[in-house]
């Protein structure tokens, strides 16, 4: 590797790992800040949920025989929509009321535009919510094939506080990634002129010693009155050459003697005193 690319990979390299270790850094904290801020908003609006729910009845919730989810005896789970549909509308979260693993309730859409009634909770949901009776952040949840966050909390029973079903506030992760696609972008792009500009001030800095040391390099290799080799560069590439001497190689050596030559080293060799 030429002396020029040493110089350029040693002033580059650690210059580009650590914009790329800071722009890593930099996304990630700003992801975690992300999924932080979007779990307490679904979080809150989970517990308003149930908020609404429990304060509308009273009673266990039940499933009656034409497959209806009831609570007591005067709220009809599977027929009341404005709690789902009003929370959506205000907050743009969707609210699902499982019942033991299915939905019950939903102001999720199919494609076609009906309620996803029936909707099976994931497996996530089944283990830690509806077996352990914890609340679940889920990060990266499908619904209905779509990417999407939620926050879901069990649903317990008056009676004797088992646990009868989930509600789930739930959001489309395609707006999170849109966001965090868009800082990214926001922040590479500078990142990388800023890089473009110091490379090209470190590459004329480099070019610029690398020219002043070539100057240097060959005064100090040479005689400035003859231009020869002088006596350590002479020796060095003596070594070297009869090193390196393979068999049928003749090699000369011509010693010349000037008589009276130090008077035109004395004229010639000292450079004049410049007048004051």
């Amino acid at each position: 590797m030429k002396f020029r690319t040493k110089l350029l990979s040693v002033n580059c390299i650690p210059l580009v790992l650590l914009t790329v270790i800071s722009l890593a850094l930099g996304i990630m904290q700003f992801q975690t800040s992300l999924y932080t801020e979007r779990e307490g908003n679904l979080r809150s609006t989970a517990l308003a949920a149930m908020t609404l729910y429990s304060s509308q009845g009273y009673g266990d919730y039940s499933r009656r025989d034409d497959g209806k989810v009831w609570r007591g005896l005067n709220q009809n789970i599977s027929e009341k929509t404005s709690i789902v549909d009003d929370l959506k509308r205000q907050t743009g979260v969707d609210i699902t009321f499982f019942f033991d693993d299915a939905a019950a309730m939903t102001s999720i859409s199919e494609k076609n535009g009906n309620r996803s009634i029936g909707l099976e909770a994931d497996e996530n949901i089944r283990e830690y919510v509806l077996k352990q009776g914890k609340q679940l952040w889920c990060r990266n949840i499908s619904l209905n094939g779509e990417p999407s966050q939620a926050y879901v909390i069990p649903i317990r029973q008056e009676s004797d506080g088992s646990v009868a079903g989930a509600l789930m506030a739930s959001q489309s992760a395609a707006g999170f990634h849109a966001i965090l696609r868009n800082y990214a972008l926001t922040m590479v792009i500078p990142m990388l002129l800023i890089l473009l500009a110091v490379f090209l001030f470190i590459r004329w800095h480099v070019d610029w010693f690398m020219q002043k040391f070539t100057e240097v390099s060959d005064r100090s290799r040479h005689d400035l009155l003859t231009g020869l080799y002088n006596k350590l560069t002479f020796e060095n590439e003596s070594k070297d050459y009869l090193a390196g001497k393979q068999p049928g190689d003749v090699a000369i050596l011509l010693i010349l003697d000037f008589d009276n030559f130090k008077h035109v080293n004395d004229h010639f060799g000292t450079r004049p005193e410049m007048p004051c």
